[in-house]
């Protein structure tokens, strides 16, 4: 099982999929990551840690929101706020108040409130990394429907 780890050991490597004009996929490391994620500002953008592994960490980033999901034993599981959480200042509201609008993988998808959480926070996650155990315990995780 790989730990996430790029050039022999040294430092976590992120897969970066930018939803742009242009689709584009970077690899970079994680000490880069606070720079490209402030530099995207309205651009949608996944981070992925430890792609295509047992323990991974995806984290979709919008301009004002960010979503985060993990797989661990064999199951995906989405970062939850719980029930009744608050949406943020701008979040575009679905009819019934719900859900709200946001951008994932260059579509746009209706989410519900408590599963779409700050920008900030999916960049304290992925610098976490690769302390995966930490993101699992430390944060709530909804079995992904």
């Amino acid at each position: 099982m790989s730990n996430g780890r790029g050039d022999g050991g040294r430092e976590p490597v992120i897969t970066v999929d930018i939803y742009a004009a242009l689709y584009t996929e970077r690899k970079v490391s994680l000490s880069e990551v606070p720079a490209l994620y402030a530099a995207l500002g309205d651009w949608n953008a996944a981070f992925t840690w430890n792609d295509c592994e047992d323990e991974v960490l995806i984290v979709n980033v919008g301009e004002d929101y960010s979503t985060a999901t993990i797989l661990t034993a064999g199951s995906f599981y989405d970062l939850d706020r719980g029930e009744g959480a608050p949406a943020e200042v701008g979040w575009e509201l679905t009819e019934d108040g719900e859900s709200v609008y946001i951008e994932m993988a260059g579509d746009v998808t209706e989410h519900p409130i408590g599963l779409v959480s700050s920008r900030a926070t999916g960049l304290e996650l992925l610098m976490r990394m690769p302390d995966f155990a930490s993101v699992v315990e430390r944060y709530r995780w909804r079995v992904e429907e």
